[in-house]
């Protein structure tokens, strides 16, 4: 029989016990410290979540101050912290610090929570989706062992999105496709590289250079084929969308 020790979702509910005391007892920033370690242990406990929520709604500011960590803080002391700016809508900030989560442990569910997956990528600019996606991909072996790449798959489904918001980007391309490539989607990995390859200024002199989506017409525009490398399948660039733990991690955190 298990006694809940090494069993993070345990360890977790053992922290939220202490954290709900605490705050019971008006001691907002004792329960924070808590609650952190409780999603340190489980980045995904729905009780946690709920949690955070009621004690960010208690303040003055959302919990923009309570919740901001310092220079160095547990990761997940970082994540409440990403979570807490997702509410006040500032997801590229949020999402920059799920990954730096991410990068000090690949092993753990950080970005797996309801407003990752609901987050529209066309809110975020390309150039932040692609440094999160970089980031997550540095954190990432080639290939990634099943458990981290269980971990880290709302970033494959972050990455899909993002292409959809953004489809010319040839870098978020690159870097959407290196993680595919290690959470050991191949065949998606090779249509994403073999589209931001020919949506770059270097793949052909058809795609014009600098700009090889050419107008054709009023504002909407299109990319030529390109010419792929010497036995790759030739692809076009895709038309625009219709619409638009516990443990010391180095983080330097957004101000509040």
């Amino acid at each position: 029989m298990s006694d809940g020790v090494n069993d993070p979702q345990q360890e977790a509910l053992g922290e939220l016990a202490l954290a709900t005391l605490a705050l019971d007892e008006h001691d907002a920033e004792h329960a924070v410290r808590h609650l952190a370690a409780a999603l340190g242990h489980d980045p995904r406990l729905p009780e946690a979540h709920e949690l955070l929520a009621k004690i960010a709604a208690r303040a003055d500011d959302g919990g923009l101050g309570l919740f901001h960590p310092g220079e160095r803080a547990t990761a997940g002391r970082v994540v409440a912290f990403a979570h807490v700016l997702a509410r006040h809508g500032r997801h590229a900030d949020a999402l920059t610090l799920l990954a730096q989560a991410t990068v000090h442990d690949p092993a753990r569910p950080w970005a797996d929570v309801s407003w990752v997956q609901a987050l529209d990528a066309a809110e975020i600019a390309p150039e932040h989706l692609l440094r999160v996606l970089l980031s997550v991909l540095g954190a990432l072996p080639d290939p990634a062992p099943a458990h981290i790449a269980r971990a880290t798959r709302p970033y494959l489904d972050l990455a899909r999105r993002a292409l959809l918001a953004h489809p010319r980007e040839a870098l978020l391309h690159g870097a959407a496709s290196g993680v595919a490539r290690r959470l050991r989607e191949l065949p998606l990995a090779l249509a994403w590289a073999e589209r931001g390859y020919a949506c770059s200024p270097a793949s052909s002199p058809r795609c014009g250079g600098a700009t090889p989506c050419a107008p054709t017409g009023g504002s909407t525009k299109r990319c030529e084929p390109c010419e792929p490398p010497s036995g790759t399948t030739p692809t076009t660039c895709p038309s625009p969308p219709t619409s638009r733990s516990g443990s010391p991690s180095s983080v330097t955190p957004p101000k509040p």
